[in-house]
Parts: C-alpha cells; sequence; structure tokens
C-alpha cells in the first residue's frame, strides 16, 4: 500500500472517530437534560381565580373576664372553607402577593364554664398572601368574619342571646409541602357577641391560634 494510500485511510478513520463522539456526546447531553425534574411552582396557586380548600382548627382562652363571670373560658373553633384567588401575585419585593376571599361553615365547643357548643354558622373572610417567585413558605395576614350560634346555657353572664356575631383577624405563615398540598398556623384574636341587638351585649373576646390543612386547584 503506497504512502498515499495510508494516508487517506488514517484521514477517514479520523473523521469517523470524530462523528462517532459528537454524537455519543449529543445523545449524553439529551439523557442529561431528560434526568433533570423541573422545579416546583408553588406560586402557581395564587394566579387569578385559581381555588383552595382549606380546613382548619384550633383554641382560643378569654382574657377579659368579668367579676360576674364564674370562670375565664377556654374553647376550640374549626373552620372549613373555600378560597378564591382575586387577582394574580403582583406588587414590589418582599411586599408581593394577592388577595384571596374565603366563604364557608365555622362551629366549636367551650371546655369549660357553663356553655358546651358553638353551633355551626356562615363565615367570610380576606387573606393576603405574601408570595414570592417558587418559594413554598408564604406569610399570611387576614380576617374572618360571620356568625355563629352559643349555647342559652352562656346566657346571661357572657352573651345577651343565642345569635352571636363572630369577627377574627390573623397573621400567619403557609409552609407548601407540595405543589397542591400546604400547612399553616395563625395568631388569632376571637371576638363573639350580638352588636348590641339585645340590652346585654358582654360578649367573649379570646386569644389563640390556629392550625390547618388547604388543597389549591383551578
Amino acid at each position: 500500500m503506497n504512502i498515499r494510500a495510508k494516508s487517506f485511510i488514517t484521514a477517514l478513520c479520523g473523521v469517523i472517530l470524530t462523528v462517532a463522539n459528537v454524537s455519543a456526546g449529543t445523545d449524553m447531553s439529551k439523557s442529561l437534560v431528560t434526568d433533570v425534574k423541573p422545579v416546583a411552582s408553588y406560586d402557581s396557586n395564587f394566579d387569578s381565580m385559581n381555588w383552595e380548600a382549606k380546613l382548619e382548627w384550633g383554641g382560643f382562652h378569654q382574657f377579659d373576664q368579668r367579676y360576674f363571670q364564674p370562670a375565664a373560658l377556654n374553647y376550640f373553633t374549626a373552620n372549613a372553607l373555600m378560597g378564591l384567588m382575586l387577582y394574580s401575585p403582583t406588587g414590589p419585593s418582599i411586599l408581593r402577593g394577592n388577595t384571596e376571599f374565603f366563604f364557608g361553615l365555622n362551629g366549636g365547643g367551650f371546655s369549660n364554664g357553663p356553655g358546651d357548643y358553638i353551633a355551626p354558622g356562615l363565615m367570610l373572610g380576606l387573606q393576603y398572601n405574601f408570595v414570592q417567585p417558587n418559594s413554598r413558605w408564604v406569610p399570611i395576614v387576614g380576617v374572618n368574619a360571620g356568625f355563629a350560634f352559643l349555647d342559652p346555657a352562656l346566657k346571661p353572664a357572657y352573651i345577651g342571646s343565642t345569635f352571636n356575631f363572630t369577627w377574627s383577624p390573623y397573621v400567619g405563615l403557609r409552609c407548601f409541602l407540595n405543589e397542591k398540598w400546604s400547612v399553616q398556623l395563625t395568631g388569632n384574636y376571637n371576638h363573639m357577641s350580638n352588636a348590641d341587638t339585645t340590652s346585654n351585649n358582654h360578649g367573649i373576646n379570646g386569644i389563640g391560634g390556629m392550625m390547618g390543612v388547604s388543597y389549591f386547584f383551578k
């Protein structure tokens, strides 16, 4: 075999090896890209017109016991709520977020004192979610308001009627467990009274906290 033939064969083998290496490298890159898992998008749950189903429960202690009341009441409440995102997250820096509207039912009971139950009533609420891009931690601030029916045994020392209005401002923190489920803890003030619809309107004021679990969907 002459020198020109050997050179041609050597060059041809070099080209074949180069193409093979490039092809192998391309396949490896595709494999690496395929294996990368997408980053969870928690903040997409707060897009406009998305929904949240939430169950929350907690306890309260009456902090303003009056001299004619036999005990400072301890009581618990539970809420079953549906939330609707009114608009997508917007705003500057740490204030970025959105407002959420809630509606549902609330109820509960007493662990001491003359009364036993808080019969279910309607509850409405507004909550501001401080949403940072792709953060699983979401600070919240809000207020719930509605009505409930309290055990008549609480009259007249604590309440003037079984029908009472209730409202509860709160601050807290939500943590996403995955893209659709989250848990939250809040610190709450709670007030129940009949808004002077009777001559007796002592009312009940409590301080406490609640925990909850939520599922998000469109």
